[in-house]
Formats: C-alpha cells, structure tokens, sequence
C-alpha cells in the first residue's frame, strides 16, 4: 500500500511546478493533515484556537507562529473512552504541549523541512518526535515524513486547494494507539480497520469547520478561529491616527517660538492620549517631552505624537527630538532629521528611514537635555499636566480557570466589577488602587481560597521609579502587591546602550494575605493541607531575591530571561531557602506578549526534575477589539500537570521595569516606531493591511544566514517571493 501513495506522489510531481494554497489545522490543533503534522508553519504571530472531535479524543486548542520558523501549540484533550469512577472526575483529560521548527523553506525542487515533538510536558501519553518534509505545488502541497513512538514511522499525505474556500486533505497514516494508555488502560480500544484518512476543510473569513473520514469507521469534525496580532480578535477598529484640522506646514521664518510651542502642547496634549507635554526651541530644533498614559504601546503614543508635530513644525526644521517620559522621567531620547516630518506628511516615510534617526537611553535633565546643549525658549505643560493625573473607572473583569473535565463547568470563571482609582506624578511617584467586588463565580478550585466571593482590595500599591544614569534605572513598590500578598517589591535595572540586554535583582518582602477580609493579613498559611513541618514557620513574613539577565534577540524582540536566587517559600521548606532557576522565553509583539518559562528550585515535584513550568501571556485591551486603551489582561498559567503549592512562588507586582520601560528599549522602540509609522503611510496611500502581503514565515536557515532579511525586502517591494 506504502508504494502505491508513493507511486502517485511521484506522478503528481511531474504534473505541478509553483505553491499557493492556505493551511489549516490537524486534528490536535497543529498546522498539518489529519492526524499528522506538515512542514509548514502558522506565519509569526498568526495562529487559531479551536475544538475537535475524532472519538474518543476530543481536544481544545490553541496554536500560535511563536517565530516566523516556530509553532506553539497547548491543548486539553478529553479522552472519553477513559472513565474516573469518582465524584470529582467525569473521564480523563490530557494536558500537552507541542513544538515545531521550520528548519529549511522551500526552495525550487528542494522541499520545505520540519522538526518537533509532540506533548512534551505533561503526562506525555502522546509523546513522540519526527521529521518531515513538505512540496508546494500550484494548489497541491505534497508532504513525507518519519516519526517516532506513537507516530510510528513513516507517514505522508497530499493536500489540494480545490476552491479558495474549500481544501482537501488526505494522508497515509500507521498511527499506533496501542501506546495510548492511562492507568494501564487503551484509549482507543481496537486498532484502526484504515490506515487512510481522508476529508474537507471550508473556511469562511476566520472561521474554518472540517469533516474528515479517519481509522477508518469515524466520521470526526473540527472547527477554529484563525487570528493575527497584528489586528483586533474580534473586529473593531482603532481611532485613526489624526492630524490638526487647520494644520499649515510653514518656513521658520513665518513663525515664533512662543506661538509654535503653543500649538505643539495645545495640539498634542489636547487631541492625543499623552500628558505632561514640554516643548524646548532653539535654533532651527525642536524637542517635544511627553508620557502617554491613553495607549497599551509606546510605539503608538510617539507615532501620533510625530504626526500631529509634523503639521505643526516648520518644514525646514533641522532636527526634531522626542523624549518620552514615565511618571516625569525620561527614559529614551529619539533625534530625526527634519525632512522625516515631511515625508510623514506624504505618505511616504517606510520602516527603512529608522536608520537615519538617532535612538538612545535620555541623559542629563528631565527633558534629556545634553550638557552644552542650548535651547532658547522653554513651554511648560500648561494644562496638559494635570491631564490624567487623576482617573477613575469601572470596569468588568473576569478570572478565567481551565481545568481538567469534572462534576463542575470545565471552563469556570469569576466575574466581577472593578473600582479602579489611579494616580500619576512627575516626579517619579504613582498610586493604583483597585477595589474588585464578584458577582458571578463559577470557580471551585480548594486550593485557591482567594478565589471567593468576598469583595477586596485587590490591589493597592504606591510605586517609585528613579533614573540613577543613562540606562540605570530602580523601582520600588509597596502596597496589596496582588490577591495573595502584602509587602514590597525593589528592582534595579542596568540596560545595555542598545537595551539589546539588561542586568539587574529583585527583592520582595511579603505577607500573607487573608483571603476573606477586605485587607487584612493572613495568621495561617493558606494552604493548611501541605505536609510542612510548621514548627518551622514563623506565621508572618517571607522574603525572596533573585539574580536577572536578560537579552534581546533581534529581530523578533524575543526576550530570554534568566534569574537565580531565592523563591518566597524561604520559611516553610525546613527552614532553609527554596534556591533556584527560573528561564523565561518571552516574544513581545510591540505591545502584546506571550511567554514560556521553565522553573527548578530546591522544592520539586515530587519524582520530576523541576518546579513550574509555565505561560504568561499580557494581551491589551486593543487587541480584542481595537479600541484605544492602556489596560492590559495579564496571566500566569501552569502548564505542568503534577505540581505542589509550596516551591518556585514570586508575589505579583503592579509595574515591573519591563511593564515601564520594556518598550522604551532603544532599538525596540525604533523598530516598533518605523513599522508603526511605515503603516501609516500606506494607509494614506490607500495600502493599508501591509501587514497581510509581508514575509511572515522563513526558516531557522534563512535567519542564521540572514538571507531572510532579502526576502523580507523584495516583499516589502512588491517582488513575489516563493
């Protein structure tokens, strides 16, 4: 049977010459066939969730391009055939992970080349390695491969896009379910009658639904929502990007410093969701300090700042410079030529112009003014300083939980109203206090006694930011740090001339909170079941600090973190500090971030190697629905399946350094700013959805020889790369 799927492989070969089709996912959620993986991959920052049913396994995913050249994908799979005769589990549910890496892009006759592994943390029920291979052809895309344990060997499969929206996918596949076991128990009880799998995927806009033919003697459906970072969820649009309604590009000569300064605060503090604006003016220069306070990314905020002063500033301008600020201090000073305001005016400035512009840590004053730099005239912020000093809002929150199938809702969750009251200094100082009162909850979970129905503080923090030099940077906060703890937090920061790295410690000291008063602290570990030698407690307070480096690999602002030290379970395992290692991969898309970390302390899971491991994800409002905000939704998910409650704990924090200034790295905010004002132009020019027609896949090849960065240019102008 193997020969005749080669034989006809092997024919259409002869037959089709050049790709164009789209992908969709496997059975697990995976860019692939049915049940096996291909080598292609999302696109970076491009994905889709979904559900499936191919009985008796029935997932929930969610896969994401984490790279250009990697996928990510976590799903819960409900084995149904697995029944738990308790009164808490209903049949057993399978928590994985996958990974997948685009090694080699497909090049004339030499095909696409993939490597992964499947559920790789976890209970590994499915776990298996492979390699495989991937030809495009006009609408037909070809794909061979070989894998281990539970893949069982060599596979492979033909894909056709018989319409746009309509694909069929077919695959030979020797799957061996006879290693899908738990507790000594097949999942699936008889082996397939079928070793082909055979179906149709139709897609509608984002919405794809499938119906396939598998094993033989199941007829399996699966559909999922496809989505890109680069565009709201769940549609909306953010308001566009303005410029003044009398706006009159002038020479210098026709105007004074006092009126133009004027118009620059009014204009700029009045219309865009920045405060606190300063404007300097010497001789043919301008220097515009602002802190945004209205948009999730700082890229944004100086992108309108840039085309409102591009109206406003004479067009022989020699020099124009921007210095964003937090809370008052200057973080990062950015110097362009004066022509750049007048290509953004037409249109016309690209991501390639970044170049010319000078990006570096601020220096010298609060406006990061250099020494011997002079400036002739002075506008203080006027009314634009008091603008967002104080905010109030109120807004509905949800606590979300996914957990294993039982008598409960699988997904449960905890709705609330949030009172929110925030405070904004210039001179270093803010204060946040939210007040969240539940009213609907559906999570049961014992061990997450702070999960209730008792209106609380749910944060209350005063923080302090202070630049010590350029690059050199300290926060300190103290207050309801989060839902379980009471105490403070320091950070010190020294990042490199580029912010390509940082080196730096954190110190926390915390209490305990009670996880029913309003704010009062806890006289008894919340946990009262752990088997802890209490003797050892002291009941009050804990402390941690850690050792932490981090670098920045460009292009793809991937920021990889490691920090060493003391976790907070110092006073509860024995007497001696829960010592260890936390590595953290985080992929920042500008202002949305997804993070992967993997965690060893002195306290392990019991028979494992380590501690946590773990995703933390900070999605802003604006990515849901495209409205301009600077609230974020942040968690911190486990993802291993065996755990303890005491090891590798950190309190939570209200404004880390990389919340303050992660964005505000020199180069990142250079590239993030161009890309940003590069969009601008087009969407002038009637070419708006760049982001559709850029180069968003290539391999780990291209990137180690840099070649992608060829293919990225000749797309950028329009020459169709294959």
């Amino acid at each position: 049977m193997l020969r005749r799927v080669v034989v006809v492989f092997a024919l259409c070969f002869c037959v089709f010459s050049t790709p164009g089709w789209a992908l969709s996912p496997s059975n697990w959620g995976g860019t692939g066939l049915w049940e096996y993986p291909t080598a292609e991959v999302p696109g970076d920052g491009k994905g889709w969730f979904g559900r499936g049913r191919n009985d008796p396994y029935s997932p929930y995913y969610f896969t994401v391009g984490l790279l250009p050249w990697m996928e990510f994908n976590v799903r819960l799979t409900e084995m149904r055939s697995i029944v738990i005769p308790t009164e808490v589990w209903d049949y057993f549910v399978d928590k994985a992970i996958d990974l997948k890496f685009l090694l080699y892009s497909q090049e004339g006759w030499i095909p696409s080349f993939a490597v992964g592994a499947t559920d790789i943390s976890g209970t590994k029920v499915t776990d298996s390695q492979y390699a495989v291979a991937t030809w495009k052809m006009q609408d037909f895309a070809f794909s061979m491969g070989y894998g281990t344990d539970r893949l069982n060997g060599f596979f492979g499969g033909v894909s056709w896009q018989v319409l746009d929206w309509l694909e069929f996918k077919a695959e030979y596949s020797p799957l061996d379910y006879s290693s899908d076991r738990v507790s000594g128990k097949r999942v699936l009880k008889e082996d397939p009658s079928s070793s082909f799998n055979y179906g149709v995927v139709a897609t509608w806009n984002d919405l794809s639904v499938s119906l396939s033919h598998q094993r033989g003697d199941q007829w399996c459906w699966n559909f999922s929502y496809a989505f890109d970072v680069n565009k709201p969820l769940f549609g909306g649009r953010k308001s566009p990007i303005t410029k003044p309604e009398d706006g009159k590009v002038i020479a210098w000569s026709e105007t004074t410093p006092e009126d133009m300064s004027l118009n620059l605060v009014e204009a700029i503090g009045s219309s865009i969701g920045v405060r606190d604006v300063n404007v300097l003016v010497g001789d043919k220069r301008v220097l515009i300090a602002y802190e945004n306070i209205g948009y999730s990314s700082q890229a944004e905020a100086l992108t309108r700042v840039m085309v409102m002063a591009s109206w406003l500033i004479p067009w022989d301008a020699e020099t124009v410079s921007f210095v964003p600020r937090v809370r008052g201090v200057p973080v990062v000073r950015i110097d362009v030529p004066g022509s750049q305001l007048g290509l953004i005016r037409l249109g016309e400035l690209n991501r390639h112009d970044g170049r010319s512009a000078k990006v570096r840590w601020a220096t010298g004053s609060r406006f990061s003014v250099d020494p011997g730099e002079e400036w002739s005239f002075f506008r203080k912020p006027g009314k634009t300083l008091h603008k967002g000093q104080n905010d109030f809002k109120i807004m509905l929150t949800a606590d979300l939980r996914v957990d294993r199938k039982t008598t409960k809702p699988f997904f449960m969750s905890r709705w609330s109203v949030d009172y929110v009251y925030d405070w904004r200094s210039s001179q270093g100082l803010a204060a946040h206090l939210d007040v969240r009162q539940p009213v609907s909850n559906t999570i049961d979970q014992w061990f997450e006694t702070e999960v209730n129905d008792e209106t609380r503080i749910w944060k209350g923090v005063l923080s302090y930011i202070h630049r010590f030099g350029d690059g050199i940077y300290g926060v300190a906060e103290a207050g309801w740090l989060d839902d379980m703890w009471f105490g403070a937090n320091l950070w010190g920061r020294w990042y490199g001339d580029d912010g390509s790295w940082w080196l730096g410690g954190r110190y926390s000291i915390v209490h305990e909170r009670d996880p029913y008063s309003f704010a009062g602290l806890s006289d008894v570990l919340l946990w009262m079941s752990v088997p802890t030698p209490y003797e050892y407690w002291d009941g009050e307070w804990f402390s941690a600090w850690l050792l932490q480096a981090n670098y920045n690999l460009s292009p793809y602002d991937l920021d990889i973190t490691f920090e060493y030290g003391s976790f907070i379970d110092n006073s509860v395992n024995y007497n001696r500090d829960d010592m260890g290692y936390n590595l953290q991969m985080t992929r920042n898309w500008d202002d949305l971030a997804l993070g992967l970390y993997y965690r060893v302390t002195d306290c392990k899971i019991p028979g494992e190697s380590y501690t946590k491991t773990g995703g933390v994800v900070s999605i802003p409002a604006d990515a849901w629905w495209g409205t301009d905000s600077a609230q974020y939704w942040k968690e911190d998910m486990r993802i291993n399946s065996a755990w303890i409650y005491y090891g590798g704990r950190l309190p939570g924090a209200w404004k880390t350094p990389e919340d303050l200034l992660g964005q505000l790295r020199p180069e990142v905010l250079r590239r993030n700013l161009y890309v940003a004002l590069d969009d601008y132009g087009r969407a002038l020019r009637g070419k708006e959805g760049f982001h559709d027609a850029t180069l968003r896949v290539h391999s780990l090849y291209d990137y180690v020889t840099g070649s992608y960065r060829v293919k990225q240019d000749l797309a950028e102008s329009g020459v169709k790369v294959e």
